[in-house]
């Protein structure tokens, strides 16, 4: 049926969402050098507007068009500093780009449905999912690295 085959690509890029997140983890516990698994995992999703801004670079392709794009759009207009930071570097992996994110929403649900998953994986560490525009002070550095598919990680 129809409804199915919508239903199993999002499935699979939940999985490679979950997957790639995992090997993130494990990633940065190794640049660390962390021997024992983190007592803490926060898990930042990054803020809605910059899966806009990516489908307008991805779209446009072209730095004058793509700001006008942005500034014709109602949210991003009131966040121009924010995207004239974001548009450049989204610019500069456009062959990486390509394809679906999930949206922050999304992101957040999957990553929440995960959590026990998570934490068995890294011996029982807490696991938190955390919004960018929700970051506590101590992780607002961090929380700004959140991209579309990519959600910023901290262990401690």
């Amino acid at each position: 049926s129809a409804n199915k085959e919508k239903i199993i690509p999002e499935l699979n890029i939940a999985e490679e969402f979950m997957k790639s997140v995992r090997e993130d983890i494990m990633q940065i516990k190794q640049i660390l050098k962390m021997e024992q698994n983190p007592k803490e995992i926060s898990l930042i999703v990054h803020a809605p507007y910059k899966k806009k801004v990516r489908e307008l670079v991805a779209e446009h392709k072209d730095m004058r068009k793509i700001m006008e794009a942005c500034k014709a759009d109602e949210e991003l207009s009131k966040r121009m500093a924010d995207v004239s930071k974001l548009a450049p570097k989204y610019l500069k992996q456009l062959n990486k780009i390509i394809g679906d994110t999930l949206g922050a929403q999304k992101e957040l649900e999957i990553l929440q449905n995960a959590k026990e998953f998570l934490s068995q994986e890294f011996g029982g560490a807490e696991i938190k999912i955390v919004n960018e525009e929700e970051a506590p002070s101590d992780l607002f550095q961090k929380a700004n690295n959140a991209q579309p598919n990519k959600p910023s990680i901290v262990l401690k």
